[in-house]
């Protein structure tokens, strides 16, 4: 109770961009009709990635 539940993930997809340095990802959350499309570049990649292994606990 009380607590900040994040919604279940259950599909993800990158693509990259055509002409662009970017990427497409792509988010399927449980109980959404329509997935969530997110174009990030490569330092928003790379700051994500960062988080991803903070909050993992594999953290260099």
């Amino acid at each position: 109770m009380g607590k900040d539940l994040a919604p279940i993930l259950k599909n993800w997809s990158a693509r990259p961009s055509a002409g662009s340095e970017g990427f497409t990802l792509t988010l399927e959350i449980a109980g959404q009709p329509n997935p969530l499309k997110l174009f990030l570049m490569p330092a928003e990649a790379r700051t994500l990635c960062r988080f991803i292994q903070v909050a993992n606990g594999d953290a260099d």
